[in-house]
């Protein structure tokens, strides 16, 4: 007489796949944990070395390179301007666009081939021709985009991996718009005095000593002024330099501005634009189709006020670098008025990085 071997029932056969489900349920959110921790340490390390090479940039130029290098940034053009004045000057804003402060550090994060192309063009052109237009027209008229810096990508977003995207923005500090859109729920951290600190007030489209406007952080988005290791006279180890910001959560990083502001080579593609106004990680919608944010004023990325903040996937906070090149983890809820000191560079409060 042959034995039969038993067979698993229906009952035991469901108990074991409920059993494989429940654990597969335990281990999925610690696989996708250690995911995201391996994605945020190479943003860390694409950020050291943003961080590095703006350090080399200035041992090599004197100083870090201007957020935007636009016509009212260049002294020569400022001294020479044409009859009807610089800011008349059609030489001006996007029409005469020098390139972002990413596009000057390329050679001190071994992306010379790209900055050589560069030169090779605008060393070439006469006045009223703006310099980054014509390079991406002669050396990519197909697409008249840069080339894509895969060191300037942040793993945890996946947004427009095609196109030449850039996660990493210099620190402007605590500055504002002028009252775009009419809502900026923090306001009042623009103007130290009404915080109880001693900074002034000023906008992020200046910040130039001889426009009035003094620059709190270490870039601004368009003047006429080099910030030097000098003038961090709270500590290189105390003030932010880069911070993380979501491509198209915010209007000059969104994929309607980028083609028209020449992506990250452009002075206004919003890779100076970050201040610390805003909370890290403050809740941006962008679906938005136009630049108008008459409605949804609190989560629009056209409302610069409160879009222009460093901004990340990570849970819980964001990635910066500060001026010694050193990178940390910001958490979302660090006290505010502790993120306006680390934003500005000589407010004569050094905030400790190593306590936060």
């Amino acid at each position: 007489m042959t034995r039969r071997d038993r067979a698993f029932t229906l009952v035991e056969l469901l108990v074991v796949i409920a059993i494989i489900g429940v654990l597969v349920a335990l281990l999925l959110p610690a696989v996708q944990a250690a995911r995201e921790s391996a994605r945020r340490s190479q943003c860390q390390n694409n950020m050291k070395q943003w961080g590095l090479g703006l350090q080399n940039h200035h041992d090599v130029q004197g100083a870090f390179p201007r957020g935007g290098r636009s016509a009212w940034s260049s002294r020569e053009l400022m001294s020479n301007p044409v009859a009807a004045g610089v800011f008349a000057d059609p030489r001006n804003a996007l029409g005469w666009d020098n390139g972002s402060w990413i596009l000057w550090t390329l050679p001190f994060v071994e992306q010379e081939n790209i900055f050589d192309g560069f030169r090779q063009v605008a060393d070439t052109l006469k006045p009223a021709r703006s310099p980054v237009r014509e390079w991406l027209r002669i050396a990519y008229p197909g697409t008249r985009k840069p080339p894509l810096l895969t060191i300037g990508r942040c793993p945890s977003d996946d947004f427009g991996l095609n196109d030449p995207y850039f996660n990493y923005s210099g620190v402007t500090g605590p500055t504002c718009r002028w009252g775009n859109c009419g809502f900026a729920p923090y306001e009042d951290f623009c103007d130290g005095a009404l915080i109880g600190l001693a900074y002034p007030q000023t906008f992020v489209d200046h910040g130039s000593p001889n426009l009035g406007w003094e620059l709190h952080g270490m870039f601004s988005r368009q003047a006429d002024v080099d910030v030097k290791i000098k003038h961090v006279t709270d500590g290189t180890s105390n003030t932010l330099l880069i911070g993380e910001k979501r491509v198209n959560y915010e209007w000059h990083v969104s994929e309607f501005h980028q083609p028209i502001a020449f992506w990250w080579a452009g002075i206004n593609s919003g890779y100076a634009h970050v201040s610390t106004i805003t909370p890290i990680n403050y809740p941006i919608f962008p679906e938005a189709t136009s630049e108008s944010c008459s409605a949804n004023e609190q989560v629009h990325p056209g409302n610069y006020n409160i879009s222009s903040g460093i901004n990340s996937h990570h849970p819980g906070g964001a990635n910066v670098v500060f001026v010694d090149a050193s990178v940390h983890f910001l958490p979302e809820d660090i006290d505010h008025t502790t993120l306006q000191l680390l934003g500005h560079k000589s407010d004569g409060f050094a905030m400790d990085s190593s306590q936060l």
